[in-house]
């Protein structure tokens, strides 16, 4: 192996550290290829994306270095929307590489290495880590609250049940634990009023099992009665959140364009527009002076946003040109911070500051397990698990977790489940779990038990019979046939082809094709493909055509102004039809939109033309010559081009 790795399969990596994959071969006139397959899980419901990067090293003086951290962290989720109560954020990154190393002159291999899954998290290593697990701080440093506070942390938590103790000066006054049934990051807050807290008071977040993890928070006097919560996207890119309790100010900046226009020696300035800028300075109120790197994070944050409720804020777009750290000569801090308040369809932003956020309050309530889980369509390797939420529910349910004889399986947010790579003649038993937005497990649903065949299906069902069409319209054609028997149970998916093209399937006997032109023949055939994949042989191919229309078309155009039009999708030269004779159309005439839909005109119905609002539209006669503008009693049938 002619290349060295920080990685392993047991711990976490982080992203933004300097780990580099050093290649150093003994071998002359070689190169190194990479592939890197990246499975990132979404924020909140953990639902998994892939994709497979590839790289070409080349070796100077028979060596290359790769960090891989920089490539990684551009493919992980980002925080798309604030919401406070969300116990579980998102499931660290697997990493799969596969080292090549080849001829430079022939491009054949000489070595092939795989390496992984490896789990990664977004940011910097955090000081502590134990037993892969962590609070997600770059420093583990003391943090500033006031007696009232909400505090936030985000841990790193492996599989299992976490327990996290709070302490007042050293006395025990809560505890609380996280089940976590695949390693997962999670958030959570606590609100210091619940503890009776004083200025002075430490609190101090101990998780037991891991002694040297502790999250530390000292209360501080609060110099003005505001208090506002500010989040943005650390360098885990995680919700990170500061409370400000200074003051705040709106200071307002105009923008001016001017024409400049020479009317002989003299230059004149025309005021074109002005747009407002509005800008939000608020004071963090009293803190560390070791924080102050959690203020230069927030600054350097690409996205922050004002709480304003459990999954409301509005979004702010920091300005680091401006920082003012003042009173620096005493051990007690506070700074000024400026945000470009982005626009907002809510309340002006003065009057959504200082809000009484007990709406965000974290409190963890039992859930109902899901009820109904059945199991169909069982191949030899293959179930897909189906079931329901109870109707008592009153939490929000965010994803299942399937679990397969006692153990995890995987997870979803929807209400099925597809189980792959079962042993052939096996008995399983799944049941699932409900997770809430705070992270509650729910008890398992009832079993189901599944047994996979004794062997793998290779017999496809047998092909649809009486393959027909019950009702054909302009622009319809619905299409029929029996059904096919296959030797498995399952349901049998049918696949249409129009004209030698797949056009759609169904599990049912009959298909409605529509889009088609009037007056034209196609051709159609179907294949029946059972839940082992096994697909039938084709059946004969029919032709039908479309009904033929007897209406006349005619054609119509539009610009300017006419304020009597109604909203409508209409393009240019949009044929109509006509059933009448003579110059058309004409008032209490009937018109067809299209050869299926019916309506009387009238002029004062341009509707029924399909023009849109606040349109003239011009009535080409037989001759192209417009007889008639602003009204629709008159027309023609030449085509207008």
């Amino acid at each position: 192996m002619n290349f060295t790795t920080p990685y392993n399969n047991t711990d976490y990596f982080f992203t933004k550290e300097e780990d580099e994959i050093v290649f150093d071969s003994p071998l002359s006139n070689t190169y190194f290829e990479m592939e890197v397959t990246i499975t990132s899980y979404a924020f909140y419901t953990q639902i998994p994306s892939s994709k497979t990067l590839s790289y070409k090293i080349p070796l100077f003086q028979n060596k290359a270095t790769f960090n891989l951290g920089e490539i990684i962290d551009r493919s992980m989720p980002r925080i798309k929307t604030i919401e406070m109560k969300r116990l579980l954020q998102y499931k660290a990154s697997e990493v799969t590489i596969v080292i090549f190393e080849k001829d430079n002159e022939t491009d054949t291999e000489i070595s092939v290495h795989e390496i992984g899954p490896v789990k990664f998290i977004a940011g910097f290593k955090p000081e502590n880590v134990e037993n892969n697990c962590a609070f997600l701080d770059v420093y583990q440093i003391n943090r500033s609250a006031r007696e009232n506070s909400y505090v936030f942390f985000n841990a790193l938590l492996t599989v299992g049940t976490h327990l996290f103790e709070v302490y007042k000066n050293d006395t025990l006054v809560d505890e609380f634990s996280f089940t976590v049934v695949s390693d997962n990051i999670c958030s959570r807050s606590l609100k210091l009023s619940d503890y009776e807290t004083k200025q002075g008071d430490i609190i101090k977040i101990k998780m037991p099992n891991n002694p040297s993890l502790v999250k530390t928070y000292i209360v501080f006097p609060s110099s003005t009665s505001y208090s506002n919560y500010i989040a943005f996207e650390d360098e885990y890119k995680l919700k990170t959140i500061v409370e400000f309790t200074g003051e705040y100010r709106f200071p307002v900046e105009f923008t001016t364009k001017f024409n400049q226009i020479h009317q002989g020696l003299r230059k004149i300035n025309n005021k074109v527009s002005s747009t407002k800028e509005l800008s939000f300075i608020i004071n963090t109120g009293f803190m560390l002076q070791e924080e102050e790197f959690i203020i230069e994070s927030l600054l350097n944050s690409l996205k922050a946003w004002l709480i304003i409720g459990e999954k409301e804020a509005i979004e702010l777009t920091t300005n680091p040109k401006k920082f003012v750290k003042q009173d620096p000569t005493t051990e007690l801090y506070y700074y000024d911070v400026e945000f470009f308040v982005n626009p907002t369809k809510t309340k002006p932003l003065r009057l959504l500051l200082d809000q009484d956020l007990e709406d965000i309050a974290f409190n963890v309530n039992a859930i109902l397990p899901p009820i109904n889980l059945t199991a169909s369509g069982t191949t030899a390797s293959t179930t897909r698990l189906q079931w329901e939420i109870d109707p008592d529910e009153t939490e929000e349910i965010v994803f299942f977790e399937i679990i397969k004889d006692g153990e995890y399986f995987g997870a979803t947010s929807n209400l099925y489940f597809d189980v792959t790579g079962l042993d052939l003649a096996t008995n399983y038993d799944f049941t699932v779990k409900a997770r809430s937005n705070v992270g509650a497990l729910s008890l398992a649903s009832n079993i189901v038990t599944v047994s996979t065949y004794t062997s793998f299906d290779t017999t496809p069902p047998s092909v649809p019979l009486y393959l027909t069409s019950t009702n054909i319209t302009y622009t319809t054609i619905t299409l029929g046939w029996n059904a096919s028997v296959d030797d498995k149970a399952g349901d049998i998916t049918y696949s249409i082809y129009k004209d030698g093209v797949k056009i759609g399937e169904t599990t049912n006997t009959s298909f409605v094709v529509s889009g088609l032109s009037q007056d034209t023949s196609y051709d159609f055939y179907i294949t029946a493909t059972d839940v082992s994949g096994n697909t039938s042989d084709t059946t004969g191919t029919i032709s039908r055509s479309t009904q033929q229309s007897t209406l006349k078309p005619f054609y119509m155009t539009y610009y300017g102004v006419y304020t009597g039009g109604v909203d409508c999708d209409a393009v240019k030269n949009t044929l109509r039809f006509h059933d009448g004779a003579g110059t058309y159309p004409e008032v209490g005439d009937t018109v067809f939109s299209d050869p299926d839909t019916v309506f009387t005109y009238t002029s004062s119905e341009l509707l029924k033309f399909g023009l849109p609002e606040n349109k003239t539209i011009s009535i080409y006669g037989v001759n192209g010559q417009v007889l008639s503008v602003g009204t629709c009693t008159t027309g023609g049938k030449t085509k207008i081009t």
